[in-house]
C-alpha cells in the first residue's frame, strides 16, 4: 500500500516525542518535532518523488539532534524556533479561516439561489 511506511515511520517519530516529553524537552522544540514529523508525511505523500523527499529530509535525524539539544535544559529554545512554531500555527489557523469564510461564501450563494 502506497504511503504505509510513511506512517509506521510517523509512528516510529513518536516515540521520539515520547522521550522528549519525558525529559522534559520546552513545548516549542516539541513543536518542532512535530513540525518535522508532519513535513516528512507531506512529503513522503508525494509518489515517486516522496521517496528521493524521504531519502534527503530526515525527520528523525533532525528531531534526534534536537532532543539531544535540548533535553534537560542544557539549551534554551532559539529564537528559530518560536518563529517557525508561531508561523505554523499562523498558517493553519489563517488557512481554517479562509475554508470557513469559502464555506459560508458558498452556502450563501446556494441559499440565495434557492429562494
Amino acid at each position: 500500500m502506497p504511503g504505509l511506511g510513511d506512517f509506521v515511520t510517523a509512528g516510529v517519530s513518536l516515540l521520539l516525542l515520547v522521550e522528549a516529553s519525558r525529559q522534559r524537552v520546552p513545548a516549542v522544540i516539541i513543536g518542532r518535532m512535530v513540525l518535522n514529523i508532519l513535513a516528512d508525511l507531506a512529503i513522503g505523500a508525494v509518489p515517486f518523488l516522496g521517496d528521493i523527499g524521504d531519502f534527503i529530509f530526515k525527520s528523525n535525524q533532525k528531531n534526534l539532534e534536537l532532543l539531544k539539544r535540548h533535553a534537560h535544559g542544557v539549551e534554551p529554545p532559539r529564537t528559530i524556533d518560536r518563529i517557525v512554531v508561531f508561523g505554523a500555527m499562523l498558517l493553519v489557523i489563517v488557512t481554517a479561516g479562509s475554508g470557513v469564510w469559502l464555506c459560508w461564501l458558498i452556502l450563501k450563494w446556494v441559499l440565495s439561489h434557492l429562494i
